[in-house]
């Protein structure tokens, strides 16, 4: 009898500290385009942004692009060596050909991705994209966050266009130095899901609309990137400030970027903001998503290959 007590506090005691939620890390950088940038440009950034983290974050061994072209060299160089290969080297292929399989289902998922990024941002406003990383999009290790802010100057006509690798350039260049992921620790391979926020009618047909994410998940280490386009001149002066808040409270660094600028600017961004976090906005979810593969080497002779 005097076990049900005993048994029923342990049981209590158990279950309040497996319901404590851990409270989500925010870790923001900002980038400051000086300009307007085009929705192509903004496919781009997102495109190179991926490419980035992937690489960054351990789930490819190389750059994409470097990664792309070693695939496909040595898919032609193993089917220049079919017609004069023996027994042996046939095997030493056998042994080799699931790394490159799982290579090439890596960089084919990826492919389309990328085309698929360049529709979205034909077909609809996209003012938020995310990239997690983990096994699933409700639990992930990682969320990465890219914000488009000032959306308006999309449409203002006195502005210059910047092109995409000074975009980039300027992408990178934050990352590298303000970006607090590089303290992060190391992930083990999983998957990388992408997910964009776009109109209900924009008539996407490869992303599928996942109407139960209202936004970016609330598990995993949170990264925001908030690219700042238009008249970004006022809002120079607290660049430097908010880069030191990276490890801070995120409602002083919302205050920071936001607190300055024109009317104008400020008046039209909020419209859109407004827009964006409406109904008529939701998540669309990359339906394939890309599966990390370890690093790949050639084989190291044995001393049977050395000496036949």
């Amino acid at each position: 009898m005097s076990r049900v007590p005993y048994l029923a506090g342990k049981y209590k005691i158990r279950m309040a500290a497996t319901t404590r939620k851990k409270e989500q890390r925010i870790c923001t950088c900002k980038v400051l385009l000086n300009g307007r940038v085009a929705p192509h440009v903004q496919a781009n950034i997102v495109k190179e942004m991926l490419k980035h983290l992937m690489l960054q974050r351990n789930q490819i061994p190389m750059a994409y692009e470097q990664m792309k072209y070693e695939y496909e060299r040595r898919q032609c160089g193993s089917a220049a060596a079919t017609s004069r290969e023996n027994g042996k080297h046939k095997n030493q292929q056998e042994l080799s050909s699931s790394v490159y399989k799982r290579l090439g289902q890596l960089i084919t998922t990826v492919e389309e991705q990328l085309a698929n990024i360049d529709a979205v941002f034909n077909l609809s406003f996209v003012p938020r994209v995310l990239i997690l990383l983990g096994a699933t999009a409700v639990s992930p290790k990682e969320v990465h966050e890219i914000v488009f802010s000032n959306q308006a100057s999309v449409h203002d006509g006195s502005l210059v266009d910047l092109r995409t690798k000074h975009c980039v350039r300027a992408l990178m260049r934050t990352l590298i130095a303000d970006s607090s992921i590089w303290e992060a620790k190391q992930l083990p391979l999983t998957n990388t899901l992408l997910l964009v926020r776009a109109h209900r009618d924009s008539g996407l047909t490869w992303f599928q609309p996942k109407m139960s994410l209202k936004g970016a998940p609330s598990r995993g280490q949170l990264y925001r990137c908030e690219i700042h386009c238009g008249h970004v001149e006022n809002s120079l002066g607290c660049a430097g400030d908010c880069s030191k808040l990276l490890n801070g409270n995120d409602e002083h660094r919302s205050d920071c970027v936001h607190g300055q600028g024109n009317n104008k600017t400020d008046n039209g961004q909020a419209t859109m903001e407004s827009v964006a976090e409406s109904d008529d906005y939701i998540w669309y979810q990359a339906p394939v998503p890309i599966k990390g593969v370890q690093p790949f080497a050639a084989k190291a002779p044995s001393a049977s290959d050395i000496w036949a």
